[in-house]
Formats: C-alpha cells, sequence, structure tokens
C-alpha cells in the first residue's frame, strides 16, 4: 500500500531540482559567452568603411529638400475667356522681349467691344437728348415766371388804384378787399411757380448726374475691353527662356488662367521645405548649404511662410552665387538649414556608426586590429559629427555599423 510523501520530503526534492536547473543554465551562458569570445569573429576590411579623425569646424544642420528656380519669373495669364489659335514658341527656347508666344481667339471679345461702343453711342444722345428736353422745359417755366411776375405787377397797381378811389369815394370796399384777395392768390402762385423751378433745376442736373456716371462705368468697361482686346494677342514683357507653355492649340483658356512662364535663367533662388517639427528653428536671414553634385553653395534665408502644408514648412533661400553654372530651373537639391557652428574641433564623417546620442562606443583600428572606446559626441551634420572625447586627430575609425560586436573589446580584421 502507497504512503503518501511527507511535505518536507517534497520540498526537498523541488528545492534540489530548482538548483540543478539553475547550474545547468548558467553553466550553458557560460559556455555561450566563453564560445563567443575565444571564437572571435574576424573583420574583412574590404567590407567596412573607415575615416581618420581631423580638426576641423562642424555645422549643426537641419536637414531639408529644396528645388532650383529662376529668381525672377513672369507669369502671364489669359485676359478673357476664350481658345488657343495658335502658339508661336516651344518650351525652353529663348525670346526676345515683345515676342508673341500665343494667338486667342478674340472674335469673341470683339464682338462685345463693338456692341459696347454702340451702347456708349446710344447712352450719349440720350443724355444730349435730356439736356435738351430738360433746357426746354426749364426756359418755359422761366417764362410763366415772368408771366407770373407780370400779373403780380398788374394785380399790385389795380389795388392802388381802388385804394385811392375808395378815398374818393369812387370805390367800395368790397372791391379793395377782393383786389388784396387776388393780389395775395397771384402772389402764392408766383412763389409756388419759384419753387417748382428750382425742384426741376435739381431733378434734373440728379438725372444728368446719373446718366453720366452710367457713362463714365460703360466707357470704364470699354477701354477695359478696349486693353483686353490689344492684350489678347500675348507677347512677353521681358526677354528670358519660356519655362512652361500652354501649346494645346483649340483647348479653352478662362480669364486669369496662366498660359506661359517666361524665366530669366541668369539668376537663381532656391524654394526649400523642412519637416514642421523644425519650423521654429527658421529664421530670416538664418544661413543654409545648398548641395549640387557634392557641391555646397551658401545662401541665407529670404522669407518663410507663415503657414503650414502636409506639415511641410516652406521658405525661400537667396543664394550667395545665385549665377553659378550648377544651377538649373526645376533642380532637385538638398539644403542643410545651419542652426549652430563649432570652429577647430576635432571632427569625423558621419557614418552608420553614429546613432544621434552624445555617449556611445566606438571601434578604433591599430594595425590589423579593432579596439573597442567609449566616445562623447557634439555637433553633427550630413557630413561630419564632432568628437569631444575619445578620439584623437589622427586616429582612425571604424564608420560601419558595428553595434553587433560591442561585447567584444578587440577584433582582428583581414
Amino acid at each position: 500500500m502507497d504512503r503518501e510523501l511527507s511535505k518536507e520530503y517534497v520540498s526537498r526534492v523541488n528545492r534540489k531540482k530548482i538548483v540543478l536547473w539553475t547550474v545547468g543554465i548558467a553553466i550553458l551562458i557560460a559556455f555561450g559567452w566563453s564560445i563567443r569570445l575565444f571564437l572571435s569573429p574576424n573583420l574583412d576590411s574590404r567590407n567596412i568603411r573607415f575615416a581618420i579623425a581631423e580638426v576641423g569646424d562642424v555645422e549643426s544642420t537641419l536637414n531639408a529638400s529644396g528645388i532650383v528656380l529662376p529668381e525672377k519669373e513672369q507669369v502671364i495669364t489669359s485676359p478673357i475667356n476664350t481658345k488657343i489659335i495658335d502658339v508661336n514658341f516651344e518650351l525652353g527656347e529663348h525670346i526676345k522681349t515683345g515676342s508673341k508666344l500665343l494667338e486667342l481667339d478674340r472674335e469673341s471679345i470683339s464682338n462685345q467691344y463693338k456692341q459696347l461702343v454702340d451702347e456708349v453711342e446710344v447712352q450719349k444722345n440720350q443724355i444730349e437728348k435730356h439736356e435738351l428736353s430738360s433746357e426746354k422745359s426749364i426756359e418755359e417755366s422761366i417764362a410763366n415766371l415772368d408771366i407770373k411776375k407780370l400779373r403780380v405787377s398788374f394785380l399790385e397797381s389795380s389795388l392802388k388804384r381802388e385804394q385811392k378811389l375808395l378815398e374818393i369815394g369812387a370805390s367800395t370796399e368790397v372791391k379793395v378787399e377782393q383786389s388784396k384777395l387776388t393780389l395775395e392768390i397771384a402772389r402764392r402762385e408766383l412763389l409756388l411757380l419759384e419753387k417748382q423751378i428750382e425742384n426741376e433745376k435739381k431733378n434734373i442736373a440728379a438725372q444728368l448726374k446719373d446718366y453720366r456716371l452710367q457713362l463714365r462705368i460703360q466707357e470704364r468697361r470699354l477701354d477695359e475691353l478696349k486693353n483686353k482686346l490689344e492684350e489678347s494677342s500675348i507677347s512677353s514683357e521681358s526677354g528670358g527662356v519660356i519655362t512652361w507653355i500652354k501649346n494645346e492649340i483649340g483647348s479653352n483658356v478662362r480669364e486669369g488662367d496662366i498660359i506661359a512662364k517666361i524665366a530669366n535663367l541668369n539668376s537663381f533662388k532656391v524654394e526649400a521645405n523642412i519637416s514642421d517639427i523644425y519650423a521654429t528653428q527658421l529664421r530670416v536671414s538664418g544661413r543654409v548649404r545648398v548641395r549640387i553634385n557634392n557641391t555646397d553653395l551658401y545662401g541665407g534665408i529670404k522669407s518663410i511662410s507663415p503657414s503650414v502644408e502636409n506639415n511641410l514648412a516652406n521658405f525661400i533661400i537667396e543664394l550667395d552665387d545665385n549665377k553659378n553654372e550648377l544651377l538649373r530651373p526645376n533642380l532637385r537639391v538638398e539644403v542643410f538649414v545651419i542652426i549652430s557652428n563649432v570652429a577647430n574641433v576635432v571632427r569625423v564623417k558621419n557614418g552608420p556608426f553614429f546613432n544621434g546620442s552624445p555617449d556611445q562606443k566606438i571601434y578604433l583600428v591599430n594595425d590589423s586590429k579593432a579596439i573597442r572606446a567609449d566616445a562623447v559626441f557634439g555637433a553633427s551634420n550630413f557630413d561630419f559629427v564632432e568628437i569631444k572625447s575619445g578620439i584623437q586627430a589622427g586616429d582612425k575609425i571604424i564608420l560601419s555599423d558595428m553595434t553587433e560586436y560591442y561585447h567584444m573589446d578587440e577584433i582582428e580584421i583581414n
């Protein structure tokens, strides 16, 4: 019959198993570590990059991208809603000032112009007729006014005569009162007519002012159409190179649509953009480097766009050498915004070995061995990294990524 094992015995057996497992795992770890130490891999010098530390300047920069554009570019837009009937030049051609680039269909705007000319003439005739009619009406009113004045004078004389006759008993009080009443009525009619004439003159002046204002508006429209008619034969205001042209004969264009761009290729600028994360570090007049085919051109930030588009901040660079022969329209370039600069420091070329951390391990090359060392880094850019400690000028270091070897103090190099 089986007996139940005591708790003390079971506990002792479990502890023994734990100790055995722990010792076994420790032996395996030590064995693996020793293998890595004693079976150290060799580095093939053909597969790794080297660099010699030197003394020089290091600019701390932010990476951006840009495109080369002509510094001066004339944008030509369509003056009317029409269609293209002819194109005289092709993209990339050099043109002179006044060269006719395109011919636009002018029939529609020409008809509008002719119609408006007729409307303006009709309006001028209407104003002239209104002036004549108004003048005649005022003359008639003035004639009536003169008659009213004569009637008042006559009635005043009649009243005086009746009053004298009353004094000698040849007239009556009734006739005198009747004369006074007739005179008062005539005077009021005269006053009313004077006010009517005054109001009529004001109304005529207001109407003529309105008619002439409408005429001026029509005349301005006429001038605009005339200018558009003259501009519909598209010519360049300055010489240069055609960097863009709408060369689709028969295609419709709306007023204000861009139909050509003429650039002066004597000087250039760079339109750049950078992640909006770094937008606050941009400043007008801040220095930048523009890289073209391994050649760096320096310049300054001329302007910064106040808005951010697609998480990018845009800015314009004014180049110190804006006539450099490497500059070409629409050329994509690398841009480095200079944040700070340190001079006469130990530096080394940037490479995969540098992960951006100020403190990290590197490998120095001594004869045929790579020896691990600790280094402290400072300013950095796309080309160089400042070394504050751990490396001296003249030291040869490995630029390749050596992260997987960080556990080894030394590595043989073949």
